[in-house]
């Protein structure tokens, strides 16, 4: 969205539906695009003027996660070069949504982050790291380990490009970083929706099908790392 006419942040929450699906499906755990990566994202926004933003629009969040057990938040700007302005803001807002009774999984991707430090001190339940571009993730924490109290969800299965796995290689990783953490998830390193949904059906020379992975391989290579 352009914020450019506006000269106050006003948000306001009209349709919870990720609430709504809940209720009429019955099973699933929510989704979200984070909001600090709504707004970086967006236009029209002065920086001085972001800060303000940014916590008027987390008090729309925390309606749309009130109620729920838990829910997944994706914050893939937390991987842009940020101020200390933007990161303490970051602070502020998880700070805030983490007094819901509800079970925040924060997931990051497309790089490393850049302060990690302070992303392990956000309380949330788990966070979601990039080991496939991020490979900064993995040197800090061989360096610094991983926090006792959260899960760490690991981006392994790289959800961008269409070549399969090296499973040995991958696995090798895996083993690395449960010398680390006790609570230990694998997961692709970002969204599949990037990719074409499968292989099947493709006319292609059978050498390249062997080497090609889309949507559901990537999937299937979860639960063969896994």
């Amino acid at each position: 969205p352009n914020f450019s006419q506006m000269k106050e942040p006003c948000f306001e929450l009209h349709w919870n539906k990720p609430k709504e699906y809940l209720e009429k499906f019955k099973k699933g755990i929510p989704y979200l695009i984070g909001p600090f990566t709504f707004l970086k994202l967006s236009k029209g926004l002065r920086p001085e003027a972001f800060p303000k933003y940014l916590l008027a629009i987390t008090e729309v969040y925390k309606k749309l996660i009130d109620g729920l057990s838990q829910v997944h938040i994706d914050e893939p700007a937390f991987v842009m070069e940020l101020s200390s302005q933007e990161i303490k803001a970051i602070k502020e807002v998880y700070q805030q949504l983490g007094k819901s009774q509800c079970q925040i999984n924060l997931f990051t991707y497309y790089g490393s982050v850049d302060f990690l430090r302070d992303l392990f001190d956000l309380p949330v339940q788990s966070l979601g790291l990039d080991f496939v571009h991020g490979k900064e993730n993995l040197t800090y924490i061989q360096k610094n380990g991983f926090p006792k109290n959260k899960t760490l969800i690991a981006g392994l299965v790289d959800g961008r490009n269409i070549w399969r796995n090296n499973i040995q290689k991958t696995c090798a990783i895996l083993q690395e970083l449960s010398k680390h953490t006790k609570s230990l998830m694998v997961s692709n390193a970002s969204p599949l929706y990037h990719l074409p949904i499968t292989i099947e059906g493709e006319e292609l020379h059978p050498q390249l099908l062997k080497n090609l992975a889309f949507a559901q391989e990537k999937l299937k290579e979860l639960k063969l790392i896994a």
